[in-house]
């Protein structure tokens, strides 16, 4: 019940058709509560091959998802971290490392918060090297925000350093604001239109 929206994850290594394939369903509320689990379900095909088999593997902590998001970062040294975002209305947004090769696949220990409430949905850009999350939200004051994810610095943990910063353990996102891209909103979708 509730289910606003759903993302189809596969690995850039392996694409569609090949094991594992994942469905992260964004499920909004249960009839009593924003503060529900949105489930992954593991994505097989079928025995006649024509066909698929989908297997709930995961129930994630969410708080009335709108839009999950595959987002890969990719650092200076062309190694790639793997997470996913989801675009919550009723709390901060989240972002988490994803591992397909897990049997839960969303590392829910790894959760970075950012956007406060409100969200909407929300688009991973990689735009000359950095990766921005762009969140489109419901709230007036603030219809749109970029949030700027730096370099990774923990394998483990999804801990990201923005350029330049000395510090250990930094915050994971910088609100760089709406004037780096173009972004129109069409039924609550982001889309990049370029500089």
């Amino acid at each position: 019940m509730g289910t606003k929206s759903f993302t189809l994850v596969s690995s850039p290594a392996t694409g569609w058709g090949q094991e594992p394939q994942f469905l992260l369903a964004a499920r909004m509320w249960d009839g009593l509560s924003l503060h529900v689990t949105s489930p992954v379900f593991q994505v097989r095909q079928g025995q006649s091959g024509e066909d698929f088999e989908m297997e709930p593997v995961q129930h994630v902590p969410t708080r009335g998802a709108q839009r999950w998001r595959h987002v890969i970062v990719r650092d200076p040294a062309l190694t790639q971290q793997e997470f996913v975002a989801v675009a919550n209305l009723a709390g901060a947004s989240a972002l988490y490392r994803w591992n397909s090769s897990r049997t839960q696949p969303v590392d829910v220990n790894s959760e970075s918060t950012f956007h406060e409430m409100g969200a909407a949905s929300l688009q991973s850009i990689d735009f000359a090297g950095v990766t921005l999350l762009v969140v489109a939200s419901l709230r007036s004051a603030a219809p749109c925000a970029i949030y700027q994810l730096g370099s990774v610095i923990s394998s483990s943990h999804g801990h990201f350093q923005l350029p330049g910063a000395t510090d250990p353990a930094p915050t994971v996102f910088q609100r760089v604001g709406s004037g780096l891209v173009a972004v129109c909103f069409f039924c609550a979708g982001i889309h990049w239109l370029g500089l």
